[in-house]
């Protein structure tokens, strides 16, 4: 992906780079950081935030979007699936299990260090299309770490009923369309 930014970018002043965010340590201040739908998959969000706050030069800006639809069928229904498998415990942990926290929780950890902070929440409704495509949009994200974990015969088990339970949650519309509410967080400060 990196690789792919640097040949697509026109612009010689930006630094391109992998890292660890958990120890994220640029060379120069850089004047914006952004995140998107990234920093959910990290933990410790009460260090982490004002960890990379910080790293910012005066007057820089801070920018984030993560996934918040951890309370939706989408991701419960998973949950209380695996609750019918006997390492269902076990397997569980593979997955993030309200990873982001509420808005007054963010506003309350970068007030104190930054400016002009702004949380909000918005639900985009995604107007998918084929038949079930709800477990096809998070296969490729929220449900990876525990696909990658399942048994063969765990998989099939698993990604039949999760498609049958999700199919009565998100029915198709009479437009050939499913309707996927999906809940993001959004947060920008200034240092």
């Amino acid at each position: 992906m990196i690789e792919t930014a640097k040949e697509l970018s026109t612009d010689d002043g930006i630094a391109w780079q992998v890292a660890d965010l958990n120890t994220f340590n640029p060379t120069k201040q850089p004047d914006i950081l952004y995140s998107n739908a990234c920093l959910h998959w990290l933990d410790d969000h009460q260090k982490l935030f004002p960890s990379l706050f910080n790293l910012l030069q005066p007057g820089g800006q801070f920018a984030v979007q993560m996934p918040n639809n951890w309370d939706e069928p989408s991701h419960t229904t998973a949950f209380e699936i695996l609750k019918g498998f006997p390492n269902g415990d076990e397997l569980a942990l593979s997955l993030r299990n309200h990873p982001v926290h509420s808005p007054q929780y963010y506003l309350e950890l970068l007030n104190p260090i930054g400016s002009d902070v702004e949380v909000w929440e918005t639900t985009y409704y995604h107007q998918l299309e084929g038949i079930n495509p709800v477990p096809s949009f998070t296969k490729g994200s929220f449900l990876l770490p525990l696909l990658e974990r399942l048994s063969a015969e765990e998989l099939i088990k698993f990604e039949e009923e999760y498609s049958k339970r999700l199919e009565i949650s998100y029915p198709s519309e009479s437009n050939g369309y499913t309707l996927f509410p999906f809940r993001r967080l959004f947060i920008v400060a200034k240092k």
